[in-house]
């Protein structure tokens, strides 16, 4: 993808940007749970959270960004979940970009047509 782009003299910030989709809290209550260290029931509760972050591969250049790219060849299986809470972050925020999630090398040479027809 970054040959791709940079061929065709498109401006994009490779991980330029991390976007927080669901902020940081702290869960005051008990959360009895098993971990691979311990294989009991054991409270990992009373504790902060760290807040469900996101950074896409390329982003447009220009702010507020006209298209994001995600190459995902093989997504595992949080993925899906972080890719629809940054949708809903995009609306949410009202930022207007088109996404685009590119598999493979012919995938990525299509983005880049429909980002010079399209978008630039």
């Amino acid at each position: 993808m970054y040959k791709s782009l940079e061929k065709a003299k498109i401006k994009t910030l490779y991980e330029g940007k991390t976007f927080s989709l669901v902020e940081g809290f702290t869960f005051d209550n008990a959360s009895y749970e098993k971990t691979r260290v311990k294989k009991y029931l054991h409270d990992r509760g009373n504790k902060n959270i760290l807040p469900i972050k996101y950074t896409p591969d390329f982003l447009d250049a220009q702010e507020p960004p006209r298209f994001i790219i995600e190459c995902k060849g093989n997504p595992n299986e949080a993925f899906p979940i972080r890719w629809k809470l940054f949708k809903k972050y995009l609306m949410d925020k009202n930022i207007k970009a088109e996404l685009f999630m590119p598999r493979n090398q012919k995938d990525c040479l299509e983005v880049v047509k429909i980002i010079q027809e399209s978008i630039l």
